[in-house]
């Protein structure tokens, strides 16, 4: 890795899967047969939940987040869909014997977590900006995003591995500038409720920055693949989600808007929707943290 992670983070272990590829994941040391699975965004890796782990242990919960295909230390996988792409980390939890989980997914990680619900032992989720299905959206996809997407893009990366490989190139070849612990740390200062979570902020920022980089540097094709399979045809559709399932958004966030949590909401029977006024794509996962994971935790106790 070219950039270190923080004294204190959890080791990186490796899985080797039943298929012969490598699979990183990290837990906080809590033993049991439930946990909470933790779905990192496109790009990302598990290393970057480690606020969250510590949290989890603190009352006793069992924590576990995985890398997907392609990122830091997780070889590539040649699966089609979002739901091919679930045997990953569901061999994960049988080889260590978690037999009931509820899913956490942030960003590109929510539609990971949506289709972990269809899981015998999965007891329901909580998505955090978690992005909506483009197949299944059209053009309210673009709704309340930066003006940087578009439909040919997003097309484009649908399309095919190759075009989605060209296009996270592009995406990523000034990252090392504009994803440095200081930008994120100055991003953070800038929150009205920055000194109530001054102490939140600094471990996230710490294990996320250097966690994203990574995920990118030198190889971009986990990326690619994430974000080819999350604008294509998930192989599931989110009407077809029965489990209890949470979904959070940020008022301010463009990256994965708000209208992408109303469509899901209003699709996914049963389901809750908390639109936290302030909040942005990155200060949901600091400042909201403690009330998500309560709600996490209370569906695994349910």
């Amino acid at each position: 890795m070219k950039y270190s992670m923080p004294e204190g983070s959890a080791d990186a272990k490796i899985l080797t899967l039943s298929d012969g590829r490598k699979l990183t994941y990290f837990d906080n040391g809590i033993e049991g047969n439930q946990a909470i699975l933790f779905h990192h965004g496109t790009p990302g890796s598990g290393a970057l939940w480690q606020s969250w782990f510590n949290a989890a242990a603190d009352v006793g919960i069992r924590a576990v987040a995985y890398t997907k295909a392609g990122y830091t230390g997780s070889d590539r996988a040649g699966v089609r869909t979002v739901a091919d792409a679930s045997n990953d980390f569901l061999e994960l939890l049988d080889t260590l014997g978690v037999e009931q989980f509820v899913s956490v997914g942030w960003s590109g990680g929510g539609p990971y977590a949506l289709h972990s619900t269809f899981a015998t032992g999965c007891l329901g989720a909580d998505l955090i900006a978690g992005v909506g299905p483009f197949f299944e959206m059209g053009e309210d996809f673009l709704l309340g995003l930066s003006e940087s997407e578009s439909l040919e893009t997003l097309n484009s990366w649908a399309s095919n591995r190759e075009n989605a490989q060209e296009l996270a190139l592009k995406e990523m070849a000034n990252i090392e500038k504009e994803w440095t612990l200081e930008s994120w740390n100055e991003s953070a200062q800038a929150r009205p409720q920055y000194f109530e979570f001054k102490n939140l902020y600094e471990t996230f920022n710490a294990h996320a920055a250097p966690a994203l980089l990574n995920s990118v540097l030198p190889d971009v094709s986990g990326y690619a693949d994430d974000n080819h399979l999350i604008v294509k045809d998930w192989g599931f559709a989110v009407s077809d989600v029965t489990k209890p399932v949470s979904i959070w958004n940020g008022t301010l966030d463009k990256g994965v808007s708000p209208q992408h949590a109303t469509w899901q909401h209003e699709r996914i029977q049963g389901s809750e929707l908390y639109i936290l006024e302030g909040q942005n794509h990155t200060s949901i996962m600091v400042e909201a943290m403690n009330e998500i994971l309560n709600s996490a935790i209370a569906k695994l106790r349910s």
